[in-house]
């Protein structure tokens, strides 16, 4: 064997001693790292099932649903708005002076002989006072009058006007208050009652209150 094939064969071992080397050396430094992997930014990780005791200073996993479990949150801060609206908009509120309410009220029952029938109707928001049945109008299909002008109107602030749509064996509507039981109009709905012929009765209509000023 020449010199230089000896020589060649030298270096060659040389450099594969020399990588061996550095990939031992290196090997404990990746080994900490690997061995810190069941911890996030120094946080442990436990599954979506584990009790809030085990869970407690710790990352929760969703569960195979992909959802955290129910109880993750004690009590969510209270929402200032509920579907883009404050909470004074809704039913806990008083009707504003003047206000318009309007809404749709019908009624089908079947009688074997002439008989009395009634529906309620509530209001998005009460008003401030109850209404005598003197400020209440009944109005016939396509009618007005000048506290009722037409559908979906009041012209008179605490009045009650009924719009009839459409009446099958309906002899007689009146206005009650249901809380009463006497004429008129509850702050929170009215009943409306009806003297129906013999067989299938039936009231469609809708409601229209402007709140007393």
């Amino acid at each position: 064997m020449s010199r230089t094939a000896g020589l060649r064969r030298d270096l060659r071992t040389a450099l594969v001693a020399g990588v061996v080397a550095v990939l031992v050396t290196s090997t404990p430094s990746i080994a900490a790292k690997v061995k810190n992997a069941d911890k996030v930014d120094g946080k442990h990780a436990v599954a979506a099932k584990a009790s809030v005791k085990k869970r407690a200073g710790k990352l929760v996993a969703t569960d195979r649903s992909g959802h955290l479990p129910d109880d993750i949150v004690r009590k969510p801060a209270d929402a200032d708005r509920l579907d883009g609206l404050d909470s004074t908009a809704f039913r806990s509120r008083t009707a504003a002076p003047g206000e318009l309410m309007t809404g749709i009220v019908a009624m089908v029952t079947v009688n074997t002989s002439n008989a009395s029938a009634a529906t309620t109707a509530t209001f998005p928001a009460p008003l401030a006072m109850t209404l005598p049945a003197s400020r209440t109008t009944v109005v016939p299909p396509g009618g007005s009058t000048a506290q009722c002008p037409g559908v979906g109107q009041v012209a008179v602030n605490g009045w009650l006007c009924v719009y009839e749509a459409g009446t099958f064996k309906v002899l007689a509507v009146s206005v009650f208050d249901p809380a009463t039981t006497t004429s008129g109009v509850n702050r929170d709905g009215f009943e409306l009652s009806f003297s129906c012929d013999t067989g299938t009765c039936i009231f469609e209509g809708t409601y229209a209150v402007r709140a007393p000023a």
